[in-house]
């Protein structure tokens, strides 16, 4: 396995096309454009861009200056390129994915992917999930009620919304149970259903704490 994979990456030195500097490239690919008689090879996408314009296959591109919102770099993209990051209403720009990578790590509104830090996922059905710190997550109805009584939620406690609505968090909605039987009995009691243990009558007053 080992040999297979060394064998898969040695590379042979090659000369640009265009910009006539040489660069590695992979034996496999090297012996593949030799047995396809390829006339260029190309060191990057731009390279092999500019000999398609003198050509005739490629229309001659026009760049656009933006950038870099890590390293604050100057860098060019395509007019097509900035013509599809503004469609998708791409806010911060990138010189690399080493750059983008960086800021990704950082989490939270650095990110690219930050919207907000609330999502309600077609999973949750129609709860609220927050984002609360780096790589953690709660449910907003809980992070509520822990905020409001100032501690965190013990083990086995219950969240209720009183008016039924998962989504609507606000603190007058909300009710703290002791435990999911004291939940089950008291908001979703059913017909034949004993009390025990673990299952307290619907007259315990008690069971809710606010």
């Amino acid at each position: 396995m080992r040999r297979a994979l060394a064998k898969v990456m040695e590379t042979v030195s090659v000369k640009c096309s265009a910009c006539k500097k040489s660069y590695r490239m992979p034996t496999f690919r090297y012996k593949y454009n030799q047995s396809r008689r390829a006339k260029f090879s190309f060191c990057s996408q731009k390279c092999r861009g500019r000999i398609f314009e003198l050509i005739g296959f490629k229309k001659k591109t026009t760049w656009v200056s933006l950038r870099c919102f890590q390293c604050k770099k100057p860098f060019t993209v395509s007019q097509t390129n900035n013509y599809i990051r503004r469609r998708r209403g791409t806010k911060k720009t990138f010189c690399s994915v080493k750059c983008k990578t960086a800021l990704q790590r950082l989490g939270g509104k650095s990110s690219t992917r930050w919207r907000g830090g609330r999502h309600a996922y077609p999973s949750l059905n129609g709860y609220i999930m927050l984002r609360i710190a780096p790589n953690q997550r709660m449910f907003e109805h809980r992070w509520v009620m822990q905020q409001h009584l100032r501690r965190p939620l013990k083990r086995g406690e219950v969240v209720h919304h009183i008016n039924g609505n998962p989504s609507d968090n606000r603190i007058e909605n909300l009710v703290v149970c002791k435990s999911a039987g004291f939940h089950s009995a008291i908001y979703h009691p059913k017909p034949h259903t004993r009390t025990g243990r673990f299952l307290p009558n619907k007259d315990e007053s008690h069971a809710l704490t606010h």
